[in-house]
């Protein structure tokens, strides 16, 4: 089979290219070596703000009494945070998988080479697959 498009990484450009391109008819394929979503989803900026979020409320907690907000013995508990962040982070990147997969956009999980060009275009290597595609998005 050769694919319209192949992409070479599961970040937010990866998988929003994904899903535009299979919104317009094509066959695409991602290849994502470590998790759909990328840094920003799994370890950047989703994390970073729910960890931020958390912190917030307790500040707001301690220092609520300007406003009329009274709490006592305000704790931050790292395995809840750590908890909710991990279950925010599932969701989106479930999202995303999901929506991918509806759209009809093959995905590989593994590392992807470039093997080449070819008659059909381009040939990329992985999980010991080559697979081949008109274009290439790196």
């Amino acid at each position: 089979m050769v694919y319209d498009l192949i992409i070479l990484g599961g970040g937010p450009a990866g998988y929003l290219a994904g899903e535009r391109a299979a919104h317009e008819g094509m066959k695409v394929l991602l290849i994502e070596e470590r998790f759909i979503g990328g840094v920003c989803l799994n370890e950047g900026c989703i994390p970073s703000k729910a960890y931020l979020y958390a912190a917030k409320l307790k500040d707001g907690a301690e220092h609520g009494e300007k406003y009329g907000v009274f709490a006592k013995d305000t704790r931050l508990d790292h395995a809840i945070v750590n908890s909710r962040k991990d279950k925010v982070v599932k969701v989106l990147t479930g999202g995303v998988r999901s929506t991918l997969k509806g759209l009809g956009v093959e995905i590989v999980e593994a590392h992807g080479e470039i093997a080449g060009r070819s008659a059909d275009g381009y040939e990329v290597t992985a999980a010991g697959n080559t697979y081949a595609g008109r274009n290439l998005l790196i």
